[in-house]
């Protein structure tokens, strides 16, 4: 039987890496911050990427599990529309961004999406039998839609904001 010690040691040294660079983004975004729209679409696009691609691999198995994935994004993103996402404090004068509050969603939501994929990877790995279960795939894919559909709604919550900003200027 493989240890868990086997497997966190096991690890390309590029998934710590990313892990890293994760935490860091996520404790900066604790604080006050200028963002720019387009640099805000590209976390949610790679993490979207990522969790499509889990999802086509897993629906050759299982057909109707892309519809509890996209259950779960459809609620992350309508939790995180209407509650997590704080207004923006202002726009930036040049036009193409704006100045958002700290929150703590990508400090959280990150670690929660890495080790989903972490645990899949490790799963493709050492038991790919267990990928077969109906159970491991709706709660994996329950738990990457409801991360990316926070993302998701982030997105699309300071777009909207950005859009009204500039329809008042």
């Amino acid at each position: 039987m493989i240890s868990m010690i086997d497997i966190l040691s096991g690890a390309p040294f590029w998934a710590w890496l990313v892990l890293a660079y994760g935490l860091t983004v996520g404790n900066r975004g604790l604080q006050p911050r200028k963002i720019s729209i387009r640099r805000n679409v590209l976390p949610t696009c790679f993490f979207l990427y990522l969790s499509i691609s889990s999802l086509i691999h897993a629906s050759q198995q299982f057909p109707s599990i892309g519809i509890v994935w996209l259950i779960a994004v459809v609620i992350g993103a309508t939790i995180s529309f209407c509650f997590l996402t704080p207004p923006p404090i202002a726009e930036l004068s040049d036009r193409h961004g704006l100045m958002v509050q700290g929150s703590v969603t990508f400090l959280i939501i990150f670690p929660i999406i890495f080790m989903a994929k972490f645990t899949y990877g490790v799963m493709v790995a050492i038991a790919p039998d267990k990928l077969l279960n109906i159970g491991f795939e709706v709660v994996f894919f329950t738990i990457t839609g409801l991360s990316t559909g926070v993302l998701v709604g982030r997105t699309f919550s300071y777009f909207k904001h950005y859009l009204e900003l500039n329809a008042e200027s």
